[in-house]
């Protein structure tokens, strides 16, 4: 039986997209294509699809008000399509939901069909249900979030935006706000305040206290595990052991300082495909199982795909999932988290055309390790004895590199890299910070 799909994209050239990638599987029927939401909530109400390619970015009624009016007992498998959209990413990737960041290519998009197709013919309805419904019941608290505060003070009310508060304090049954120079007192309890902020912004550090993430400078350590939290304007906050697991992940992102070359900020690609997990139904119908000459063996594997800045270490983001999928199918999945100011640092595994040239598209310098066959052509030749080449349509400067490295103890270990890089600069560079 054919898999009956609809595409839904305002934009024609999307549509055309997904239509001629569709169109050399002879296991789908594509059953409509639509422009807009209203048309798509018709369109499957009428056809009753298996599958949808549903846009995320359309004017008027957006994808995610598609995938509300639709909300059932029984709904269609879903690729979301979304040009860059940080929340959106974020939100696909917390409840395990596939989607296509536009441009994606043909090795991204087949990926994305054979997993739908899995799901489809696994009748694992009631767990794709789920995850749709997690995803709505996130952006309908997002929603909800503050956004500005009523304030009355000395007999007369004004408001106060969410993104001027600095910290809160419990203070019995009120809420002491401070913003800047001054402290509001408000009627209510700092945890029914805390559940309307957004926890992505506004974090709890102690019993009695919320800080705003953006306000932090610097934790300094104390004793027994607690901290001193330093904000910008020279405010000292404690930070108790109890919370401090809580505060490591939202500091550890793009706001955490790191290692500088130069101007960038060096980042690096980082994977393990070792990761054991419980061996049971749902792990293995998603992973599967390593195969031997007597058959399936061992617990399932997933594969981690992290991007980390260099020097602190830092986790910018995360992904993972089927070994099979390869490093670089979950390392795409990270590209929307580079921008300008990165310098991106990979080891040959990373160095595909393709992908380098995505890396690129994404407006961050790279330096990588190609793999000792490869022989780029030469375009011209630079007077540090470096040249120039094309890599996926990518200029790129090519250094032949001796590389010694001497450890404490006296040892010293080196070896001769091919390495491909966007940055031009031959001028010497002072040691990162």
């Amino acid at each position: 039986m054919k898999i009956r799909t609809l595409i839904v994209d305002d934009e024609p050239l999307g549509r055309e997209r997904i239509r001629t990638l569709l169109s050399d599987d002879a296991n789908i029927e594509v059953v409509g294509e639509c422009s807009d939401g209203q048309q798509a909530v018709a369109a499957i109400e009428r056809t009753g699809p298996d599958l949808v390619y549903l846009d995320v970015q359309m004017p008027e009624m957006d994808g995610f008000a598609v995938l509300d009016a639709i909300a059932g007992e029984r709904m269609p498998a879903i690729i979301f399509v979304t040009a860059y959209d940080r929340y959106a990413v974020k939100a696909f990737e917390v409840h395990a939901l596939d989607y296509l960041l536009k441009s994606f290519d043909r090795e991204r998009f087949q990926a994305a069909l054979r997993r739908a197709k899995e799901q489809i013919r696994g009748s694992r309805e009631g767990l794709w249900n789920e995850r749709l419904t997690g995803l709505l019941e996130d952006l309908q608290a997002r929603q909800k979030r503050l956004t500005r505060l009523v304030i009355r003070s000395a007999g007369r009310i004004f408001f106060l935006r969410v993104e001027e508060i600095d910290w809160l304090e419990a203070a019995d049954n009120y809420v002491r706000i401070h913003a800047g120079r001054e402290s509001h007192l408000v009627r209510e309890t700092l945890q029914s305040l805390e559940g309307r902020l957004d926890p992505s912004k506004f974090l709890r550090i102690h019993r009695s206290t919320l800080v705003n993430l953006d306000r932090i400078q610097e934790l300094q350590p104390l004793f027994h595990g607690d901290y001193v939290v330093k904000l910008l304007d020279g405010t000292e906050l404690s930070l108790s052991r109890s919370y401090r697991e809580r505060l490591a992940g939202p500091l550890g992102q793009l706001r955490t300082p790191g290692v500088l070359f130069g101007r960038y900020r060096t980042v690096a690609f980082d994977g393990c495909r070792s990761i054991k997990v419980p061996d049971t139904e749902r792990n293995r119908s998603w992973l599967g199982k390593l195969k031997a000459s007597l058959g399936e063996t061992g617990y399932p594997v997933i594969q981690l795909m992290t991007l980390c800045e260099t020097g602190t270490r830092a986790l910018i983001g995360a992904v993972f999932g089927a070994t099979a999928d390869g490093e670089l199918t979950w390392a795409r999945k990270l590209l929307h988290l580079l921008d300008e100011t990165m310098l991106v640092l990979m080891d040959r595994g990373f160095d595909a055309a393709e992908f380098l040239a995505q890396v690129a598209a994404a407006r961050a310098q790279f330096l990588v390790r190609l793999n000792a066959n490869r022989r780029p052509p030469v375009l011209s030749h630079l007077p540090d004895g470096s040249f120039t080449s094309l890599i996926g349509g990518v200029k790129v400067r090519i250094i032949e590199a001796s590389v010694t490295v001497t450890c404490h103890d006296g040892t010293r270990y080196g070896g001769t890299y091919r390495l491909a890089t966007t940055c031009w600069t031959t001028a010497p560079i002072p040691p990162p910070r």
